[in-house]
């Protein structure tokens, strides 16, 4: 069967080119990456981007290779509630199309869902740590079905090289992240340009983060009354309760 764009290119017998045949690869690569922007939740929630790249993957043979061989395009687009809708063959699909490009995790809402794929996720995560660019997840109130220690464990870990944004919010357990010995990152993340805890107990007087350009975090952290240790941060957020 001719593909969408091959009937397209053709009107009684004579070659018609449709406008978008004639765009470049890098041009058609562009309105695909942005067409998968997960920046905004909103249109994430009605659109995954995980799905309009599968969508746009099928239009034809061209837009399917470009697509499919395109690492950053996938890695980009990690929306771990979308993929915990699907089925496993599919999110191993997903994650061998990431290559090694650097990886967006996104996952949040106030539901079990994510949970379905607890030991999935966790496991991408540990197994693809070093390749962590932008992470963006929160657990909200339902999701009870958490073993305790296991996410601490995991963030204990030295962060990878280039982490850059790191948003984590937690509301499921609040004694997960209150350990007097964790600390997030063994207390060192020089990329890092973006915090974002909530229930978690930080000590800012220990943190190495000299890159840090925004911080959110809990009133609950230890804080000091001159935020030395942060003079690139531009903005400082500090609630009161999540």
């Amino acid at each position: 069967m001719p593909d969408y764009i091959s009937l397209l290119t053709t009107h009684h017998n004579h070659p018609v080119s449709p406008p978008i045949a004639k765009l470049d690869n890098n041009i058609l690569w562009y309105i695909f990456y942005l067409n998968a922007e997960m920046e905004s939740w909103t249109t994430e929630r009605m659109n995954p981007a995980l799905l309009t790249l599968r969508y746009t993957s099928h239009v034809c043979r061209d837009w399917r290779s470009l697509v499919v061989e395109s690492p950053s395009l996938w890695a980009g687009a990690l929306n771990f509630n979308f993929l915990s809708q699907k089925r496993d063959e599919w999110r191993k699909e997903v994650v061998r199309r990431t290559g090694t490009a650097p990886l967006r995790i996104k996952s949040r809402g106030n539901h079990t869902a994510l949970w379905a794929i607890d030991e999935f996720f966790r496991d991408f995560l540990k197994d693809n740590w070093n390749r962590l660019d932008n992470v963006d997840v929160f657990f909200g109130r339902e999701c009870r079905v958490a073993v305790p220690g296991r996410w601490a464990i995991l963030f204990h870990n030295p962060p990878a090289p280039s982490l850059r944004s790191f948003r984590f919010k937690w509301q499921t357990r609040p004694e997960e992240f209150y350990s007097p010995d964790f600390s997030l990152f063994m207390n060192t993340a020089t990329s890092l340009r973006e915090l974002s805890v909530l229930n978690m107990n930080l000590d800012l007087t220990a943190l190495s983060v000299p890159n840090l350009r925004r911080l959110e975090i809990t009133a609950a952290c230890k804080t000091v009354d001159s935020f030395q240790n942060f003079a690139l941060c531009a903005v400082v957020c500090v609630k009161n309760h999540v």
